[in-house]
């Protein structure tokens, strides 16, 4: 096994042959009773004032904080389909031509009402080709 340091050489004992904690384990510990009791007022002082500071900035969090979950969604998605595009990329190009088609077919509508939104069916055609590319890609690498 090992040798076990004596727990007398760590800590003295008294006279009555009590063991006591040096003095830098006591500062340790009232520093982590003055930590909590700091903390404490600390909530407590939030609990009274928070609220209407809340109130006052509820739009802007409400609205920013959405976008921010939006945003991480659309991060963790976009790492998601990455991982998967390298793993099985001729999949990934057929899904991502079917994608382009569907948003084709759902363009058009509004580009024959509305020619401002050629864009979308522009973005419709690099989907495409990216698609493809990527199925080509795919089938290359199969054995």
């Amino acid at each position: 096994m090992g040798s076990a340091e004596p727990l007398g050489e760590k800590w003295p004992a008294d006279s009555f042959g009590k063991v006591h904690p040096s003095e830098r384990n006591k500062w340790v510990g009232i520093f982590f009773l003055l930590f909590f009791l700091v903390e404490v007022g600390l909530f407590r002082l939030a609990y009274r004032y928070v609220p209407g500071f809340v109130e006052l900035f509820t739009p802007y969090l409400r609205t920013y904080w959405l976008q921010f979950l939006f945003l991480s969604a659309i991060v963790v998605l976009s790492i998601t389909l990455f991982k998967f595009r390298e793993r099985y990329r001729e999949l990934y190009g057929l899904t991502e031509l079917a994608f382009g088609c569907v948003s084709a077919w759902l363009a058009i509508p509004e580009v024959i009402q509305y020619k401002s939104k050629l864009p979308l069916i522009i973005g419709s055609i690099y989907i495409n080709v990216r698609g493809l590319d990527n199925w080509n890609q795919g089938r290359a690498k199969r054995p």
